[in-house]
């Protein structure tokens, strides 16, 4: 999987972009990608934002004892992709409050131009390690702020 710098050119009105390339177990016995793997490639290009502003999840999440599980789903593919298929997920905030925040997703297929594949999003709040719904800590929230309002 490769990843896209937001920090450089890529930066476009706060939108993140990451690649991923659909593998052959992502895809069921008619050839398309699963639905259930779309969000998975949502949850990759959360977990890559998280990363270029600073807050891998691995230091996030285990380091710093809180977590953020999503509430709430939704995926909506209006075309299919194949094993071996270059997609491109570009994430935006759609929302940002002190609790929660909502990632909004367009999947393009890179390999016939840039066709748009479908759209999604995920909302999530913030938790502490006894599972307490918690506000974002000022960091990630000035993070995922400036992210959001950038040009």
């Amino acid at each position: 999987m490769t990843f896209v710098n937001y920090f450089k050119e890529e930066r476009i009105m706060g939108i993140h972009k990451t690649q991923v390339r659909v593998r052959f177990g992502e895809t069921d016995m008619a050839g398309p990608v699963y639905l259930k793997e779309y969000i998975h490639y949502f949850v990759v290009a959360w977990e890559e934002l998280f990363r270029d502003i600073g807050f891998p999840f691995e230091i996030a999440i285990g380091k710093n004892n809180f977590a953020f599980p999503p509430v709430e789903v939704k995926a909506k593919i209006s075309a299919p992709a194949y094993c071996g298929d270059l997609l491109e997920i570009e994430t935006k905030i759609k929302e940002l409050t002190r609790m929660t925040f909502v990632f909004d997703f367009k999947v393009f297929k890179l390999n016939e131009g840039k066709k748009l594949l479908g759209k999604g999003y995920i909302k999530a709040v913030t938790i502490d390690n006894e599972r307490k719904i918690i506000y974002i800590p000022d960091i990630l929230y000035k993070a995922l702020s400036d992210f959001k309002d950038s040009p």
